[in-house]
């Protein structure tokens, strides 16, 4: 879940808006990232950030620090807090917690990455990390898992055993603007292409006279049809059979 921010005062956030659901809200506890397109952009992991009071009314949050100085502080770069939903342990109604069952074990919010096994996620969802792998900022993988069941669809084998996928993404695609060949030379390497589209070019003499001919003919024609309705009753009845 995202949610875009229209302000930030120190350690204090202020969100465009907020949801009523409490399955996307933000609450007390909740771990987020303070991000913008120019962070996503340079591919930078920041440390994750604990909600630690909430102000509905104001539309305002309290993060456990102030965000990285280089993120959200151009409204341009449009700045959103991206819930993280893991956790590592479920609040009672007596103020207790408790390790949830199955639950990874967080380090400053995040799941470590242990690879070669299987790590779990929630509500009986593992994820196994291959050995050797290479990870960049912004990878990710999706999979389909069912509410009601607890059901997890995945790639498997004929032995149906689960299959390594590679991520999603993230994919950077990249186009060269220009090349700085010095101080105040540079060579332009925009791609230019033609409009989809033509102008219609201006009617030529020609085809003016053209059309008032044709305009002419059929005005005649109309006026010659007005003038004699014997002509038009006859072709009306011609070809009419006889009783």
């Amino acid at each position: 879940m995202t949610f875009p921010v229209d302000d930030l005062d120190g350690a204090w956030v202020e969100l465009a808006s907020v949801a009523s659901d409490d399955k996307m809200d933000l609450n007390i506890g909740d771990w987020v990232e303070f991000a913008d397109t120019a962070y996503l952009s340079r591919g930078e992991p920041l440390p994750l950030l604990r909600i630690e009071e909430v102000d509905l009314p104001g539309r305002r949050v309290r993060l456990s620090g102030e965000p990285d100085p280089s993120v959200g502080r151009r409204p341009a770069s449009h700045p959103f807090l991206r819930r993280w939903d893991q956790r590592s342990a479920l609040r009672h109604a007596s103020g207790t917690s408790r390790t949830k069952q199955g639950a990874a074990k967080l380090r400053n919010g995040a799941i470590r990455v242990e690879e070669g096994g299987w790590l779990p996620l929630e509500d009986g969802v593992f994820v196994y990390i291959e050995a050797g792998w290479t990870y960049g900022a912004g990878d990710f993988w999706a999979v389909a898992a069912h509410t009601v069941t607890g059901g997890v669809e995945r790639p498997t084998d004929a032995a149906r055993r689960p299959l390594v996928q590679a991520p999603y993404g993230r994919h950077t695609h990249y186009a060269p603007l220009a090349r700085v060949l010095g101080e105040g030379s540079e060579a332009d390497l925009r791609l230019a292409f033609a409009p989809l589209s033509s102008p219609v070019p201006a009617p030529d003499a020609e085809a003016l006279a053209a059309d008032e001919t044709y305009e002419a003919e059929a005005a005649a024609a109309e006026n010659e049809t007005a003038g004699n309705p014997g002509s038009r009753r006859a072709a009306q009845d011609e070809g009419q059979p006889e009783n």
